[in-house]
Protein backbone atom coordinates (compact mmCIF):
# COMPACT_ATOMS: atom_id res chain seq x y z
CA UNK A 1 0.00 0.00 0.00
CA UNK A 2 1.36 3.39 -0.98
CA UNK A 3 2.35 5.70 1.85
CA UNK A 4 1.01 9.24 1.88
CA UNK A 5 3.48 12.06 1.25
CA UNK A 6 3.17 15.28 3.24
CA UNK A 7 6.23 17.13 1.98
CA UNK A 8 5.87 20.93 1.87
CA UNK A 9 7.08 23.46 -0.70
CA UNK A 10 10.75 24.09 0.04
CA UNK A 11 11.67 27.13 2.10
CA UNK A 12 15.15 28.61 2.34
CA UNK A 13 17.15 26.55 4.81
CA UNK A 14 15.07 23.38 4.55
CA UNK A 15 17.20 20.25 4.85
CA UNK A 16 16.37 17.21 2.71
CA UNK A 17 17.65 13.75 3.64
CA UNK A 18 17.56 10.48 1.72
CA UNK A 19 16.29 7.87 4.19
CA UNK A 20 14.87 4.77 2.48
CA UNK A 21 12.72 2.67 4.82
CA UNK A 22 14.67 -0.60 4.81
CA UNK A 23 11.74 -3.00 5.08
CA UNK A 24 12.70 -5.64 2.49
CA UNK A 25 13.46 -8.85 4.44
CA UNK A 26 15.58 -10.22 1.60
CA UNK A 27 17.78 -7.17 0.98
CA UNK A 28 19.27 -4.95 3.71
CA UNK A 29 19.70 -2.00 1.32
CA UNK A 30 16.16 -2.11 -0.08
CA UNK A 31 12.73 -0.83 0.87
CA UNK A 32 10.28 1.99 0.39
CA UNK A 33 11.97 5.09 -1.04
CA UNK A 34 11.74 8.18 1.11
CA UNK A 35 13.11 11.72 1.34
CA UNK A 36 12.58 13.46 4.69
CA UNK A 37 12.17 17.23 4.92
CA UNK A 38 13.43 19.18 7.95
CA UNK A 39 13.56 22.87 8.69
CA UNK A 40 16.84 24.70 9.33
CA UNK A 41 16.87 23.55 12.96
CA UNK A 42 16.23 19.92 11.99
CA UNK A 43 12.59 19.86 13.03
CA UNK A 44 10.74 17.42 10.77
CA UNK A 45 8.33 19.02 8.30
CA UNK A 46 7.28 16.17 6.03
CA UNK A 47 8.16 13.16 3.91
CA UNK A 48 8.13 12.33 0.21
CA UNK A 49 7.51 8.64 -0.55
CA UNK A 50 8.80 7.46 -3.93
CA UNK A 51 7.05 4.31 -5.11
CA UNK A 52 9.22 3.89 -8.22
CA UNK A 53 12.38 3.09 -6.25
CA UNK A 54 13.57 -0.03 -4.46
CA UNK A 55 16.99 0.64 -2.91
CA UNK A 56 18.88 3.36 -1.06
CA UNK A 57 18.22 6.93 -2.19
CA UNK A 58 21.54 8.76 -2.12
CA UNK A 59 23.61 11.73 -3.28
CA UNK A 60 21.05 14.52 -2.78
CA UNK A 61 21.98 17.83 -4.39
CA UNK A 62 20.19 20.96 -5.63
CA UNK A 63 20.86 22.15 -9.16
CA UNK A 64 21.21 25.79 -10.17
CA UNK A 65 17.43 26.14 -10.62
CA UNK A 66 16.58 24.74 -7.17
CA UNK A 67 15.51 21.30 -8.34
CA UNK A 68 16.54 18.51 -5.98
CA UNK A 69 18.38 15.58 -7.57
CA UNK A 70 18.81 12.18 -5.92
CA UNK A 71 19.92 8.75 -7.10
CA UNK A 72 18.75 5.15 -6.70
CA UNK A 73 19.99 2.20 -8.71
CA UNK A 74 19.85 3.31 -12.35
CA UNK A 75 17.34 6.04 -11.53
CA UNK A 76 17.74 9.79 -11.24
CA UNK A 77 15.05 11.37 -9.06
CA UNK A 78 14.07 15.02 -9.45
CA UNK A 79 11.89 17.01 -7.03
CA UNK A 80 10.73 20.56 -7.72
CA UNK A 81 11.04 23.42 -5.19
CA UNK A 82 7.27 23.04 -4.76
CA UNK A 83 7.93 19.59 -3.27
CA UNK A 84 6.48 17.79 -6.30
CA UNK A 85 8.10 14.63 -7.63
CA UNK A 86 8.95 15.58 -11.22
CA UNK A 87 10.41 12.32 -12.49
CA UNK A 88 12.15 9.07 -11.69
CA UNK A 89 14.15 8.27 -14.80
CA UNK A 90 16.33 5.31 -15.72
CA UNK A 91 19.38 7.19 -16.95
CA UNK A 92 21.67 5.40 -19.42
CA UNK A 93 21.31 2.12 -17.50
CA UNK A 94 24.20 3.11 -15.24
CA UNK A 95 24.43 3.28 -11.46
CA UNK A 96 24.99 6.98 -10.89
CA UNK A 97 25.07 8.34 -7.34
CA UNK A 98 26.48 11.88 -7.43
CA UNK A 99 26.46 15.02 -9.56
CA UNK A 100 28.13 18.39 -10.03
CA UNK A 101 26.52 21.25 -11.95
CA UNK A 102 28.59 23.47 -14.25
CA UNK A 103 27.83 27.12 -14.96
CA UNK A 104 27.19 26.39 -18.66
CA UNK A 105 24.23 24.14 -17.81
CA UNK A 106 26.08 20.85 -18.26
CA UNK A 107 26.50 18.42 -15.37
CA UNK A 108 28.92 15.66 -14.43
CA UNK A 109 27.65 12.36 -13.06
CA UNK A 110 29.83 10.00 -11.05
CA UNK A 111 29.33 6.29 -11.73
CA UNK A 112 28.88 4.51 -8.42
CA UNK A 113 29.88 1.04 -9.63
CA UNK A 114 32.96 -0.44 -11.25
CA UNK A 115 33.07 -3.87 -12.87
CA UNK A 116 34.73 -6.41 -10.59
CA UNK A 117 34.19 -10.03 -9.67
CA UNK A 118 32.28 -9.87 -6.41
CA UNK A 119 33.52 -12.13 -3.60
CA UNK A 120 30.91 -14.76 -2.79
CA UNK A 121 28.94 -14.13 0.38
CA UNK A 122 30.23 -10.58 0.89
CA UNK A 123 27.06 -8.69 -0.07
CA UNK A 124 23.59 -8.83 1.41
CA UNK A 125 22.01 -6.70 -1.30
CA UNK A 126 21.31 -7.14 -5.01
CA UNK A 127 23.31 -4.73 -7.14
CA UNK A 128 21.70 -3.28 -10.25
CA UNK A 129 23.45 -4.37 -13.44
CA UNK A 130 23.65 -2.94 -16.94
CA UNK A 131 21.89 -4.71 -19.84
CA UNK A 132 25.15 -6.49 -20.71
CA UNK A 133 25.38 -7.88 -17.17
CA UNK A 134 28.19 -5.65 -15.94
CA UNK A 135 28.05 -3.46 -12.86
CA UNK A 136 29.64 -0.43 -14.55
CA UNK A 137 32.89 1.28 -15.47
CA UNK A 138 33.50 3.59 -12.52
CA UNK A 139 33.86 6.64 -14.76
CA UNK A 140 32.55 10.20 -14.71
CA UNK A 141 30.39 11.55 -17.55
CA UNK A 142 29.45 15.06 -18.67
CA UNK A 143 25.96 15.58 -20.04
CA UNK A 144 24.40 18.61 -21.67
CA UNK A 145 21.22 20.29 -20.38
CA UNK A 146 19.27 18.11 -22.83
CA UNK A 147 20.70 14.90 -21.31
CA UNK A 148 23.02 14.22 -24.26
CA UNK A 149 26.38 12.69 -23.40
CA UNK A 150 29.15 15.19 -24.13
CA UNK A 151 32.28 13.63 -22.63
CA UNK A 152 33.47 10.49 -20.88
CA UNK A 153 36.19 10.84 -18.26
CA UNK A 154 38.00 7.56 -17.61
CA UNK A 155 38.63 8.27 -13.97
CA UNK A 156 41.03 6.35 -11.78
CA UNK A 157 39.38 4.85 -8.70
CA UNK A 158 40.82 3.31 -5.57
CA UNK A 159 40.29 0.20 -3.46
CA UNK A 160 37.50 0.41 -0.93
CA UNK A 161 35.60 -1.77 1.49
CA UNK A 162 32.78 -1.92 -1.05
CA UNK A 163 35.09 -3.53 -3.64
CA UNK A 164 32.81 -2.56 -6.55
CA UNK A 165 32.66 1.18 -5.82
CA UNK A 166 33.70 3.73 -8.44
CA UNK A 167 33.23 7.52 -8.36
CA UNK A 168 30.95 7.90 -5.34
CA UNK A 169 31.29 11.68 -4.82
CA UNK A 170 32.46 14.51 -7.06
CA UNK A 171 32.77 18.30 -6.92
CA UNK A 172 33.99 20.85 -9.45
CA UNK A 173 36.92 23.10 -8.62
CA UNK A 174 35.81 26.74 -8.41
CA UNK A 175 37.23 27.47 -11.89
CA UNK A 176 35.55 24.29 -13.22
CA UNK A 177 38.79 22.96 -14.73
CA UNK A 178 39.14 20.00 -12.35
CA UNK A 179 36.89 17.26 -11.07
CA UNK A 180 37.74 16.47 -7.45
CA UNK A 181 36.34 13.13 -6.39
CA UNK A 182 36.71 10.02 -4.26
CA UNK A 183 35.77 6.39 -3.83
CA UNK A 184 33.90 6.00 -0.55
CA UNK A 185 35.88 4.19 2.18
CA UNK A 186 39.04 4.47 0.09
CA UNK A 187 42.03 6.51 1.24
CA UNK A 188 42.40 8.92 -1.71
CA UNK A 189 40.94 12.22 -2.84
CA UNK A 190 41.61 12.22 -6.57
CA UNK A 191 41.43 14.84 -9.30
CA UNK A 192 40.88 14.89 -13.03
CA UNK A 193 41.87 17.53 -15.59
CA UNK A 194 38.62 18.35 -17.40
CA UNK A 195 40.27 20.66 -19.93
CA UNK A 196 42.76 18.08 -21.23
CA UNK A 197 40.69 15.01 -20.28
CA UNK A 198 43.38 13.28 -18.25
CA UNK A 199 44.01 12.03 -14.75
CA UNK A 200 46.01 14.22 -12.37
CA UNK A 201 48.11 13.38 -9.33
CA UNK A 202 46.08 12.57 -6.23
CA UNK A 203 45.12 15.58 -4.15
CA UNK A 204 45.27 13.63 -0.87
CA UNK A 205 46.47 10.17 0.17
CA UNK A 206 45.78 9.11 3.75
CA UNK A 207 48.06 6.54 5.35
CA UNK A 208 47.38 4.93 8.71
CA UNK A 209 47.53 1.50 10.28
CA UNK A 210 44.05 2.17 11.66
CA UNK A 211 41.58 1.54 8.82
CA UNK A 212 39.05 4.13 9.93
CA UNK A 213 41.67 6.86 10.07
CA UNK A 214 42.46 6.52 6.36
CA UNK A 215 38.88 6.49 5.01
CA UNK A 216 37.20 9.30 3.07
CA UNK A 217 33.45 9.59 2.44
CA UNK A 218 32.15 12.86 0.94
CA UNK A 219 33.13 16.32 -0.30
CA UNK A 220 31.26 19.61 -0.09
CA UNK A 221 32.28 23.20 -0.89
CA UNK A 222 31.34 26.13 1.33
CA UNK A 223 30.25 29.37 -0.40
CA UNK A 224 33.67 30.87 0.40
CA UNK A 225 35.28 27.89 -1.38
CA UNK A 226 36.56 25.89 1.58
CA UNK A 227 36.48 22.24 0.57
CA UNK A 228 35.10 20.04 3.36
CA UNK A 229 35.97 16.35 3.59
CA UNK A 230 33.96 13.82 5.58
CA UNK A 231 36.19 11.31 7.40
CA UNK A 232 33.63 9.24 9.30
CA UNK A 233 33.60 10.92 12.70
CA UNK A 234 34.68 14.42 11.72
CA UNK A 235 34.82 16.95 8.90
CA UNK A 236 38.13 18.47 7.89
CA UNK A 237 38.98 21.40 5.63
CA UNK A 238 41.01 20.23 2.63
CA UNK A 239 43.06 22.74 0.64
CA UNK A 240 41.94 22.07 -2.93
CA UNK A 241 45.23 23.38 -4.33
CA UNK A 242 47.85 21.86 -2.03
CA UNK A 243 46.00 18.88 -0.55
CA UNK A 244 46.84 19.99 2.98
CA UNK A 245 44.38 19.20 5.76
CA UNK A 246 43.29 22.02 8.04
CA UNK A 247 40.60 22.81 10.58
CA UNK A 248 38.65 19.87 12.01
CA UNK A 249 35.02 19.69 13.19
CA UNK A 250 33.74 16.75 15.23
CA UNK A 251 30.53 15.04 14.08
CA UNK A 252 30.13 12.16 16.53
CA UNK A 253 30.75 8.43 16.61
CA UNK A 254 32.23 6.94 13.44
CA UNK A 255 29.69 6.42 10.67
CA UNK A 256 29.06 9.91 9.29
CA UNK A 257 29.38 9.63 5.53
CA UNK A 258 27.07 12.27 4.03
CA UNK A 259 27.86 15.94 4.69
CA UNK A 260 26.62 19.22 3.27
CA UNK A 261 28.08 22.71 3.66
CA UNK A 262 25.31 25.20 4.37
CA UNK A 263 24.82 28.18 2.04
CA UNK A 264 25.10 30.36 5.16
CA UNK A 265 28.88 29.75 5.10
CA UNK A 266 28.86 28.89 8.80
CA UNK A 267 27.27 25.49 9.32
CA UNK A 268 27.81 21.97 8.04
CA UNK A 269 25.32 19.11 8.21
CA UNK A 270 26.30 15.49 8.71
CA UNK A 271 24.35 12.26 8.42
CA UNK A 272 25.37 9.00 10.09
CA UNK A 273 24.83 5.98 7.88
CA UNK A 274 25.24 3.66 10.86
CA UNK A 275 22.72 5.25 13.23
CA UNK A 276 20.50 7.57 11.20
CA UNK A 277 21.49 10.61 13.27
CA UNK A 278 21.59 14.02 11.56
CA UNK A 279 23.64 16.84 13.10
CA UNK A 280 24.17 20.52 12.38
CA UNK A 281 27.62 21.83 13.35
CA UNK A 282 28.54 25.48 13.84
CA UNK A 283 31.98 25.81 12.25
CA UNK A 284 32.74 29.01 14.16
CA UNK A 285 32.31 27.40 17.59
CA UNK A 286 32.56 23.68 16.78
CA UNK A 287 29.30 23.08 18.66
CA UNK A 288 26.47 20.79 17.58
CA UNK A 289 23.51 23.16 17.41
CA UNK A 290 20.77 20.79 16.18
CA UNK A 291 20.08 17.05 15.96
CA UNK A 292 17.51 14.74 14.40
CA UNK A 293 17.14 11.02 13.73
CA UNK A 294 15.65 9.45 10.60
CA UNK A 295 14.62 6.39 12.60
CA UNK A 296 16.37 3.85 10.37
CA UNK A 297 19.91 2.51 10.59
CA UNK A 298 22.12 2.16 7.47
CA UNK A 299 19.77 4.29 5.41
CA UNK A 300 21.02 7.91 5.51
CA UNK A 301 22.83 8.33 2.19
CA UNK A 302 22.42 11.94 1.16
CA UNK A 303 21.73 15.37 2.64
CA UNK A 304 21.23 18.82 1.09
CA UNK A 305 19.98 22.25 2.17
CA UNK A 306 17.65 24.27 -0.08
CA UNK A 307 19.43 27.53 -0.89
CA UNK A 308 16.24 29.44 -1.59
Amino acid sequence: MAKESDIKPFEKGDVLVGATLLNDPDDDHAGDGRIIQYDNDLNKKGELWIEETEHLIMGLKFDLDGTLWAFEGHNIIKVSPAGELLEVTNFDNRMFSNVSFASDGSYILGEHANEVELPEGLFTTTLKRMPDGRLGDGNAYRYGPDGRLLETYQTKITKSMGVFLGVTCNVLSPDETRLIYLTETGNLVMQYDLVNNKQMDDLLALESEEMRERMVFWLSYTPDQRLLLSRGDHVQVLDAETGELGERFELGAFGFAAIHASPDNRHVYGGSFFTGEIVKIDMETGETVARADVGVQRSTAGIAEFPG
